[in-house]
């Protein structure tokens, strides 16, 4: 289905933005990755070994975080699991 293939390419867009935004353009495919089986659900990126659901990585780039401010979410994100 086409809208689904323009989700795919539209949430990579996302997940490569966020990436080079707050980890560095360093870092390489093999470095980050849509957790689930074949890259079906896109809905939790894993970033070296920090984790980001879809929801979040929207939020942090629509509202234009700065590192300072994703960290500090990040972290009071894992204080409320």
């Amino acid at each position: 289905m086409k809208i689904l293939e323009q989700f795919d390419k539209a949430t990579d867009d996302l997940a490569k933005e966020f990436v080079e935004k707050y980890f560095g353009e360093g870092l390489v495919d093999d470095d980050y990755f849509w957790v689930g089986s074949q890259d079906e659900d896109r809905e939790v990126l894993c970033v070296n070994d920090d984790f980001f659901n879809l929801e979040d990585i929207v939020r942090i780039l629509r509202y234009d975080y700065n590192t300072k401010q994703v960290l500090e979410f990040y972290d009071n994100r894992l204080d409320k699991k």
